[in-house]
């Protein structure tokens, strides 16, 4: 690690700004060295596509590295459109593509830069149909496994694309939506497993892929899958990171102000630590005083990382929430978040009473089920003793100001 870091706050991030994680690095090019498919899990934020980003940096000699964000893909078309042009920056794959999608490159004779990237997708993705879809995409493996050496192909929001072709605009499941995301995974299974050793797919995701897969009765398309999952960092990496970040901005921590940042924070999110650096640096920019003291520390996390001005970063993790869950369900996990944010645990007790009275029903062990493996798996929540309690404090400490007001704990209603 470098003695100085930059900032980098809303953004991936590779070479000198990549901090650390050279063992979850090591042991995730282990498991592509050993031709194992990859299902990247972790909480939001924890910095999983700068760590595919980086592995494919340091791995361009060795593999064909290829990375697609499927955020905003709604169906296969979409997204076999964007692996399409994976392989424009490619000369002779590009060629082979374009013999295949003949009818949308038909009069066009400008590079991809001159005309677009989007331009580009669009006729690609107008080529496209939900009965050749497949076929499109069988080939365009076929031509990826023409590459002398091995190819990874990073799919980026795999599971966003998943709840996406899978419900509809309330996200409710459709008949129809399981239909074509069944037709899609095993279709990626298929592959996965015809090009073993040739071609790697990792796929990752700011939500869970299997809770979502779940909810249709899929999880079985991704069991040859190995999982991986990034955690945060330890206290030694964000102290460091804090530090190092310091250095390059001339920020002079105080005694003990650094430590204090990690101890308000307790968990060290990568982009967490990020964003409340940013937010003292900031501060003291304005103010023209860079010195920072145990009490700014304290002052700055209640005022700008609990203030309005990240009222937006929080929020996002709400919006998650109600995609993945559809407006039917999301105001019960409304009300269980909080629960554990306001009693500062989520009982079992709770969570039963909760449910009856979001359903009206007095047997809701399915929904409950299906919701907890959701706030589970995508690091909302934790299981203890007690109950379930908030996995970060500050996720908490901002459930609690944005609802404690308006929340009737479940011990309290009729």
């Amino acid at each position: 690690m470098s003695n100085a870091l930059s900032r980098a706050v809303g953004k991936y991030v590779v070479g000198k700004e990549f901090w650390d994680r050279e063992k979850d690095l090591e042991l995730f090019i282990d498991l592509l060295d050993h031709g194992s498919h990859i299902l990247m899990t972790a909480q939001r934020r924890m910095g999983k596509t700068s760590l595919m980003k980086e592995a494919g940096q340091r791995l361009k000699s060795k593999y064909l590295c290829l990375y697609a964000d499927m955020e905003h893909c709604q169906n296969p078309e979409d997204a076999v459109a964007e692996i399409a042009l994976l392989l424009q920056p490619h000369q002779k794959l590009w060629n082979k593509a374009k013999i295949l999608f003949k009818n949308a490159f038909k009069g066009i004779k400008k590079t991809i830069g001159e005309a677009g990237y989007k331009d580009f997708w669009i006729k690609i993705r107008a080529d496209l149909t939900a009965g050749d879809w497949k076929e499109k995409a069988d080939e365009l493996f076929k031509i990826l496994a023409t590459v002398q050496k091995p190819v990874v192909i990073f799919l980026d929001e795999v599971p966003v694309l998943i709840n996406n072709m899978l419900k509809d605009s309330d996200y409710r499941i459709t008949p129809e939506g399981k239909k074509r995301t069944a037709e899609f995974m095993h279709w990626l299974r298929s592959k996965s497993l015809a090009y073993q050793g040739k071609i790697r797919i990792v796929i990752a995701g700011s939500i869970g892929l299997t809770p979502v897969l779940s909810q249709a009765n899929l999880s079985a398309a991704i069991n040859n899958f190995t999982p991986f999952e990034l955690k945060p960092w330890d206290t030694n990496t964000a102290l460091g990171c804090l530090k190092a970040l310091a250095l390059n901005e001339k920020i002079k921590f105080q005694k003990g102000a650094a430590e204090k940042a990690l101890e308000l924070l307790k968990v060290f999110i990568p982009h967490h630590v990020q964003m409340f650096f940013d937010r003292i640096y900031e501060t003291c920019k304005q103010r023209e005083n860079m010195y920072c003291s145990v009490d700014d520390v304290k002052k700055f996390f209640e005022k700008e990382m609990l203030g309005p001005k990240s009222q937006v970063e929080w929020r996002i993790y709400e919006e998650r929430l109600n995609t993945v869950l559809g407006k039917e369900n999301f105001s019960l996990a409304l009300d269980l978040l909080n629960e554990a944010a306001v009693e500062s645990v989520l009982s079992i007790e709770a969570m039963s009473m909760l449910a009856a009275f979001h359903t009206g029903k007095k047997d809701n062990q399915k929904l409950l089920r299906e919701i907890m493996d959701i706030l589970i798996h995508d690091g909302y929540l934790r299981e203890t003793k007690k109950g379930y309690v908030f996995v970060a404090p500050l996720l908490k400490k901002w459930w609690q100001g944005r609802y404690k007001a308006y929340y009737i704990p479940a011990g309290e209603r009729s």
